[in-house]
């Protein structure tokens, strides 16, 4: 493949269907038409000599040849886009989307806050919440391909080498139960944790084995009791009501949800540790203007 057989717009082309796996939305990300995308698509085709995307499951996949381009492509557009920046990012006339990976803790905790913020500051600038699928894996393909501008989560302290994290802060976790349990002295004793059946979390359908807080009990030679698994932490307080288990969950999603469901929060009778609450971006969007605007609204409305 020769270089001067490329041109800008078809880099830009294959930038937004590693974005969005569809050709439509992808075609009206960089405003061009659905024909018009197809075309530029096989032209791109033709001179890498791979049929780049495939379609599986209604959604136009990468192959591994694009897999391979994503991050080189990614990196050299980002880098093409802040040497020709030529007005300073203004943020109340900005219509920018941007995309951020996190779990439904960060959705009902974070979020809210954040657009709230945005819509006083920055009215036309819009979020797209993408789902991640572990809970303390780093959504590590999404930031590299460009298909995220940004991840907030329990990620860390490492990281892959190309991606840069900052803490927002330390979450804690705590223990729910129905307020109508009433725990002898307004305590949950070690006792009363190991017999009642917890509601545990496990995100990723492929997750097994111990997480933390099973981690900690296995240590001391201790077990508790699984009386169910859900795939998300905004199931918890819905299935501790109607059951009467007991779970483990970040304090601020349990304060944010305990009055709704008539929960009484308790401090668990084992030491867990705090986990960091991440931000988490690619290096290549490092000095990006309106990202490095963002990261900045983030920190200090979320931090």
């Amino acid at each position: 493949m020769k270089l001067e057989a490329i041109d800008l717009n078809l880099l830009m082309v294959f930038e937004a269907m590693v974005a969005e796996e569809h050709v439509t939305r992808a075609a009206a990300r960089i405003g061009l038409t659905q024909p018009a995308m197809s075309s530029a698509l096989a032209r791109l085709r033709r001179i890498v000599g791979d049929p780049l995307f495939e379609r599986v499951n209604g959604r136009m996949q990468p192959t591994r040849r694009a897999r391979e381009l994503a991050g080189p492509i990614g990196d050299a557009l980002a880098r093409l886009r802040v040497a020709l920046e030529a007005q300073p990012f203004r943020p109340e006339e900005s219509a920018r989307e941007f995309r951020i990976v996190g779990t439904d803790y960060v959705e009902l905790v974070l979020l809210p806050r954040l657009l709230g913020e945005l819509a006083r500051i920055a009215p036309r600038v819009t979020v797209r919440s993408i789902a991640a699928d572990a809970l303390f894996e780093p959504p590590t393909a999404l930031l590299r391909s460009g298909a995220a501008d940004l991840a907030i989560g329990f990620y860390g302290p490492v990281s892959p080498r190309d991606l840069v994290m900052h803490k927002l802060f330390d979450e804690r976790w705590v223990c729910v139960a129905r307020k109508a349990q009433r725990m002898p002295r307004g305590r949950l004793d070690l006792r009363t944790f190991l017999a009642t059946p917890h509601v545990r979390m496990f995100y990723a359908a492929t997750s097994e084995g111990a997480g933390m807080t099973d981690k900690v009990l296995h240590a001391r030679g201790l077990q508790r009791r699984t009386g169910a698994t859900v795939a998300h932490m905004a199931a918890v307080p819905r299935a501790v009501a109607a059951t009467g288990f007991l779970s483990v969950i970040a304090e601020r999603f349990a304060r944010a949800e305990a009055a709704r469901h008539r929960l009484a929060i308790y401090t668990p009778p084992i030491v867990l540790p705090n986990t960091p609450c991440m931000l988490l971006w690619h290096e290549r969007a490092q000095f990006d203007a309106p990202l490095l605007w963002l990261r900045d609204t983030i920190v200090r409305v979320c931090g």
